[in-house]
């Protein structure tokens, strides 16, 4: 995989999340809104959110729980990025969650026609997910 096979911006399109044995533990719809943005100085960013269930309008009337139910469906950073093969690296320099802050993300990805498939590696349970994203 090439820079210029990643390069641009991305809508997501969905994700499966599998238990270690590989059976499906759960599945996000295309419907939730997402991006990332590969820029050719190696930059990326990512924002993905999951509004269902939180309440709308004015951010600073919502209560305590809605404004962590929005954080908990929420996926935001910024930094750079690396290829290694078929590796995607994101280095993450600024997220929602600071623990975030100085890591590296490694994304397995399978560019087909306009969709991209990133495998994650897995979590401490033995889960991964595989996160779909298609060109714009």
């Amino acid at each position: 995989m090439q820079k210029s096979d990643i390069v641009g911006t991305w809508r997501g399109a969905g994700q499966k999340n599998f238990r270690a044995d590989g059976t499906l533990a759960s599945e996000k719809s295309a419907d939730a809104p997402g991006y990332l943005l590969y820029t050719p100085e190696g930059h990326v960013m990512v924002l993905a959110t999951d509004p269902r269930g939180v309440a709308t309008g004015d951010p600073a009337r919502l209560t305590v729980e809605e404004k962590a139910k929005a954080a908990d469906g929420c996926v935001a950073y910024f930094g750079t990025f690396e290829l290694r093969g078929d590796d995607v690296l994101h280095h993450i320099e600024v997220a929602l969650f600071p623990g975030w802050v100085g890591k590296t993300r490694v994304r397995h990805a399978r560019i087909d026609g306009k969709r991209m498939t990133f495998v994650t590696d897995p979590e401490a349970d033995g889960g991964y997910s595989h996160i779909f994203w298609d060109r714009l």
